[in-house]
């Protein structure tokens, strides 16, 4: 191939447009896919603290009246989201009452009770809400989510990106021959 200085200035023009518009276009890929990465995080934290804000509504009375079958049952409703790994309703002393685990987690361990918030690990997001009746906490709901979701729309983004720039890079290939 013939050296860039050698390259008439038409060719020359050429490569430095498709050169920045490639730039351009990793750019704006890069920048979509970390947002997309933290929109759905702030997706997966409103997500998980609504469901605990719904258990933690439902299972008051069952922590008033020390009905733990109760609390487990409204906890086992979380086995219809494939991505909650484990749940546990702890009473106001920070003390276990019920818990959930998804199947095949036989050896999972719920965390000591902490307070409100969310925190993210390596591969799960953990919520801990507070339940409070009448401006008195009577306990804690907490649920632990992995992250396959948000890895496996970070993998197709991610997919998509690579796409556009081989597309990218065949059309500055097929022009500049």
């Amino acid at each position: 191939m013939t050296k860039f200085k050698d390259l008439p200035i038409k060719r020359k023009l050429m490569w430095i447009i498709m050169l920045a518009s490639v730039v351009a276009l990793f750019l704006a890929c890069a920048a979509f896919v970390s947002y997309e990465g933290v929109a759905q995080r702030r997706t997966m934290v409103r997500t998980l603290f609504s469901l605990a804000d719904v258990i933690g509504d439902n299972a008051y009375s069952s922590l008033l009246f020390n009905d733990q079958k109760t609390a487990g049952d409204i906890l086992s409703s979380l086995d219809t989201d494939a991505h909650i790994v484990g749940a546990c309703i702890y009473d106001k002393n920070g003390r276990p009452f019920a818990r959930y685990l998804r199947a095949g987690a036989e050896k999972y361990v719920t965390p000591p009770a902490e307070p409100e918030g969310h925190r993210f690990s390596s591969d799960s997001l953990l919520v801990f809400h507070r339940m409070v009746v009448e401006g008195r906490p009577v306990g804690t709901v907490f649920i632990q989510s992995d992250l396959q979701e948000l890895y496996f729309r970070l993998r197709l983004y991610t997919g998509i990106v690579l796409a556009v720039l081989l597309v990218s890079a065949l059309v500055v290939f097929f022009l500049s021959t």
